[in-house]
């Protein structure tokens, strides 16, 4: 099998860009699922069969496949806040969260063998080591914050020592994320024929094939308004943009906001 697609003609059957046109009648929240959806698919290139485009929804609106997941997969933030359980847990939100007693548990038997092991139970100086830099075990930042100072103060403190943190405990973050708005996004988004270029890409990467510019190209911007150079220096890396963890994730609240 030739795993270079060098030709319009070796592209996969189920591949016609006006299937996409369904795709300018989704309203704002449905466009991000469906592009939560494919970054999941193409991070995991779970998508190998010739039904391709039913798996993606788009020939077939009458199944919920993409909804299904993306709801699914973000419904613990469609309120922004964590389900309580009780009057005694606590609001939490994104990667914000209080300790709670499991955690408390968890740390403290940590922190019992920490000290055990380095012999320091009677040493204040070793006493005084932090918990996130000696008895952490995930990408966590344990803190204590005094709630009756001014909240100016307190966000002004954790934006400084946010970096500060991570370089200590030797954690990397994403660049921030872009600062253009939804609606620059969205018209990029069609502009670029972003949604059947993941979905060419996807289908490749998950057959073990490599699509060449060209055939992109005349493929998916059969009008000639981009050659393979945009899609090299300008579509391709704002896809990759889109593919980003927390990227998406900021527009969808952006979004939930305008609601």
């Amino acid at each position: 099998m030739n795993k270079r697609i060098n030709r319009k003609d070796m592209l996969p059957q189920w591949f016609d860009l006006s299937s996409y046109e369904v795709m300018n009648d989704l309203d704002d929240y449905s466009l991000i699922l469906q592009l939560i959806t494919r970054r999941e698919m193409y991070k995991s290139s779970i998508v190998s069969s010739p039904d391709f485009l039913e798996v993606m929804q788009i020939l077939h609106p009458e199944r919920d496949i993409v909804m299904e997941f993306s709801e699914h997969y973000y419904a613990y933030l469609d309120n922004e806040y964590s389900k309580r359980y009780s009057d005694l847990q606590m609001s939490a939100i994104g990667g914000v969260s209080p300790l709670n007693l499991l955690d408390t548990v968890r740390y403290a038997n940590i922190a019992d063998k920490y000290i055990e092991d380095n012999s320091i139970k009677r040493s204040l100086r070793g006493l005084k080591r932090s918990l996130s830099k000696v008895a952490n075990t995930d990408n966590s930042m344990l803190i204590k914050i005094d709630m009756t100072w001014p909240d100016e103060l307190i966000l002004k403190d954790i934006g400084r020592l946010l970096s500060i943190w991570r370089q200590e405990l030797n954690i990397k973050n994403e660049d921030s994320l872009s600062s253009q708005s939804w609606e620059v996004i969205k018209r990029k988004i069609f502009d670029y024929r972003v949604f059947p270029m993941i979905d060419l890409l996807t289908w490749a990467k998950s057959t073990g094939r490599t699509i060449t510019k060209g055939v992109l190209t005349v493929a998916i911007f059969e009008d000639g308004r981009y050659d393979y150079t945009h899609i090299t220096q300008t579509i391709k890396p704002f896809i990759d943009n889109l593919m980003r963890k927390f990227y998406l994730e900021k527009i969808r609240r952006e979004v939930i906001n305008k609601k």
